[in-house]
């Protein structure tokens, strides 16, 4: 076979790819053999990674702690491919997050993406997520589901990130932990877990994170509660309640700066956001509750409920924004497990509800003092989905799987600023989500798959609005939507894991951001007529001796407007999308000692791309190596551990964060340079 152009060299590589993994001798068993069948449980029903018919990763403890510093969550994600995060350092603006190129368009929070927290959705009925009440020290388990992702959840063309908080179970166990670092970084955490030998199980941590922050005016302060707390009833039922809380008074934001300014003084805060003492406070609270029983011999019900409140005030040059949030919902679903034919079927139904209710007053910022109202608006957000998936085997090495979920998601604003006039209004968006997926294991632990789905985005709250300032909503905005095509090969055994992936998804009415230049901070939205994303991802974990393993994750992706005038009228065909480097690897390695010793390295190389639309502003490459190294020790009931680590090892400059299309030419966030981490955790198992 004669590779042609792009696509066909890449359906090579995949066959050629399949033909190698089928011929392998078979001397190491499939990873379901060795170590047990690495289910996937965001998948809504949980199936094997290996034989669910898309892109999936799975990152465990050692991915998410394994003596990193666990700032934010790109620590870990940098593992994933086609994952591409930015933004750790200013926590004013929150964790950037795309998943093939969806969420991109992000300036602070993560769109197109759908988060979960222990099965509660960490995103809005309007399509936004954050993840700055997620404590990664709590966490153990991480599920990332790449690509179009509707049929399952809703308005989601990115992915899904679904989290897991740490259990009880075992022997009751208390702990506490220290670690400080460059830049004024000061951790202290303590838990407590357990429940062996009763039917009620327990975590709870506790944590307070201080930092002063690299660049001037970066300071933070957060403090988090994560318990979960399970009760068996038997006969495979159990309830689980979720209670988590974080109050940050302090997240300064140090603000974009020019190129010139980076030159200058990497380490300078935006004369703007000083002056206007620009940085945020929030304060959430959440509780839920999720039931699962069984039903009959071959049903399984699954229900679930959460509340959550939220208050956010926001400095901006020149306004600030007053936000109280009461977000709420909850979902049934119903497994039945039934030979259809003579064949294997898993049949899901079920339904979600979820309701978002804001009220949102802005002020008007002088010199950092907040004075007078200049809008007040209450936004209401109503989104309900009905969905179905079945999963057959239609022979024992073919898997076939379709999915079908219908979202209607209704946006309401009742205007209380009148004397510019009523901007109240409704606006709704109903859409018919299809998914359809093949599975076949050519080979002991070696699958290829292929899948196509459709995928939508609505604008969130503050996407529709508009760039004059008033209420209401810019009512040019349409859906986002998303058709989506892939095939891939995964696989491995005892030694080796591997996969591969290619995709091409066609986009229409791509939101895209441009920051109002009468208001810095402050992002208005436009659609794209038409877009392109197609990539390849690639990854691979070796491990040849019991202490010792190795990965690499690679991600090429082409993502680009097909067919798009910007504001001004110019044609932007062709041009690419901005926020998303084309190459992206990361590299690891790790080796743990029988004695309890660690050592690990981390490299990321990210290619250069595109801070705007019109693709004038170059975001260079960039380099970052990481190191770390730790001990744990057992002594009785006693355990011991330290760790160390350095950030950047070899101090190269580089942004944290761009601001995409950004007025006035403030792109850029600079970085840290070289910096260093050091803690101490002490456990008595009782």
């Amino acid at each position: 076979m004669k590779p042609g152009p792009w696509i066909p060299p890449l359906v090579y590589a995949l066959a050629t790819a399949c033909e190698i993994a089928a011929a392998r001798p078979a001397v190491a068993q499939s990873r379901d053999e060795v170590l047990g069948p690495i289910v996937i449980r965001s998948s809504r029903i949980e199936s094997t990674a290996d034989r669910l018919p898309g892109a999936a990763s799975i990152l465990g403890e050692g991915d998410i702690g394994g003596g990193r510093q666990q700032l934010a969550l790109d620590e870990s994600l940098a593992a994933v491919p086609g994952v591409f995060a930015l933004n750790r350092y200013n926590f004013a603006q929150d964790l950037r997050i795309a998943i093939r190129g969806f969420g991109a368009r992000s300036n602070f929070g993560i769109r197109g993406i759908r988060v979960f927290v222990d099965d509660v959705p960490a995103t809005l009925p309007d399509g936004q997520s954050g993840v700055d009440a997620i404590d990664l020290g709590a966490t153990d388990r991480i599920e990332v589901l790449r690509g179009p992702s509707a049929s399952l959840y809703g308005t989601s063309a990115g992915g899904v990130l679904s989290l897991y908080t740490r259990e009880g179970g075992g022997l009751p166990e208390a702990g506490i932990a220290v670690t400080a670092g460059s830049h004024g970084f000061l951790e202290t955490r303590a838990r407590a877990l357990g429940g062996a030998g009763f039917p009620v199980d327990y975590s709870v941590h506790l944590s307070r994170t201080t930092l002063d922050g690299f660049r001037q005016h970066a300071a933070s302060e957060r403090a988090l509660l994560t318990s979960k707390l399970g009760y068996e009833f038997g006969a495979g039922a159990k309830l689980s309640l979720l209670l988590s809380a974080v109050d940050s008074p302090i997240a300064d934001d140090p603000g974009g700066l020019t190129a010139a300014e980076v030159a200058a003084d990497r380490r300078q805060a935006s004369p703007l956001n000083l002056r206007f003492d620009a940085g945020e406070s929030v304060s959430q609270q959440k509780i839920g509750a999720v039931l699962e029983h069984p039903v009959g011999a071959r049903g399984r019900l699954r229900l679930r409920n959460y509340v959550v409140l939220r208050d956010f005030d926001n400095k901006l040059p020149f306004s600030a924004v007053s936000l109280d949030r009461f977000f709420t919902g909850g979902g049934v679903e119903y497994r039945h497990d039934a030979d259809i034919l003579g064949r294997s079927n898993r049949l899901l139904l079920g339904a979600d509800v979820d309701f978002q209710d804001d009220d949102r007053i802005r002020r008007t910022n002088t010199d950092g003092t907040v004075v007078g109202v200049t809008f007040d608006q209450r936004e209401r957000v109503l989104s309900t989905g009905l969905f179905a998936r079945n999963e057959m085997d239609l022979t024992p090495d073919l898997r076939f799987v379709l999915g079908l979920r219908y979202d209607s998601v209704r946006f309401d604003v009742d205007d209380r600023f009148l004397t510019d006039g009523d901007d109240s209004g409704r606006i709704s968006f109903d859409e018919l989500s299809p998914s359809a997926g093949l599975s076949l294991r050519v080979a002991p632990g070696v699958h290829v798959y292929g899948n196509a789905s459709y995928a939508f985005e609505t604008p969130t709250t503050t996407e529709f609005a508009s760039a004059a300032g008033s209420g209401g909503f810019n009512t040019s905005l349409e859906s986002q939507t998303a058709r989506n095509l892939e095939i891939g090969v995964k696989g491995g055994g005892e030694t080796v894991s591997y996969e591969f992936a290619l995709f091409h998804i066609a986009v229409d009415d791509q939101l895209v951001p441009f920051e109002i230049p009468a208001s810095p901070g402050r992002f208005a939205f436009v659609n794209a007529g038409k877009s392109t994303h197609q990539g390849v991802e690639a990854a691979a974990r070796v491990s040849l001796t019991p202490g010792w393993s190795a990965g690499a994750a690679y991600t090429w992706s082409d993502f680009r407007f097909d067919r798009f005038r910007d504001q001004a009228g110019t044609s932007l065909d062709g041009n690419r999308i901005p926020g998303i480097p084309e190459h992206l690897l990361n590299l690891d390695t790790r080796f743990r000692w029988t004695s309890g010793a660690f050592v690990a390295a981390n490299a990321r190389f990210a290619g250069g791309f595109f801070a705007d639309n019109e693709n004038v502003v170059n975001v260079p490459g960039y380099a970052v190596l990481d190191l770390r190294a730790g001990y744990e020790r057992q002594a009785g009931a006693w355990r011991l551990g330290a760790r160390a680590g350095v950030n950047n090892v070899l101090d190269r400059d580089y942004n944290a964060n761009v601001r995409i299309n950004a007025a006035g030419g403030r792109f850029f966030e600079p970085a840290p340079g070289r910096n260093y981490y050091a803690g101490i955790s002490l456990s008595y198992e009782f």
